[in-house]
C-alpha cells in the first residue's frame, strides 16, 4: 500500500519498480491512497497498475493510513501481508 499526496511526479516508476519485482504477479497487488491530492497522482497511479482509493478530507490531512486500512476490502488469500509505503 502506497499512502501518497500530490506525488503524481514519482509514483508511477515506483508502482512500475514494485510490479517487476521477482514475484507472482498473481499474488501482487498494489494499493494507492491518494490522500486529498490536488494532481495526477490518482489516474498515474491507475494507468502504472495500481487499485487507487481517493481520499478527500481537508479536516484530517495525513490520515490515510488508518482510513484505507480499516476501510478497503482487502484480499484474504491465504499467506496475505502489507507493506506500507508513505511518501
Amino acid at each position: 500500500m502506497i499512502s501518497a499526496r500530490n506525488e503524481a511526479g514519482v509514483i508511477g516508476e515506483l508502482i512500475h519498480t514494485l510490479k517487476q519485482q521477482n514475484y507472482p504477479t498473481d499474488l501482487l497487488d498494489v494499493y494507492v491512497v491518494a490522500d486529498n491530492c490536488t494532481d495526477d497522482t490518482a489516474q498515474v497511479s491507475r494507468r502504472a497498475g495500481a487499485i487507487v482509493y481517493e481520499r478527500f478530507n481537508q479536516h484530517k490531512k495525513g490520515k490515510a493510513t488508518p482510513w484505507i486500512t480499516y476501510s478497503a476490502p482487502w484480499p484474504t488469500r491465504a499467506g496475505t501481508s502489507m507493506t506500507l509505503f508513505d511518501l
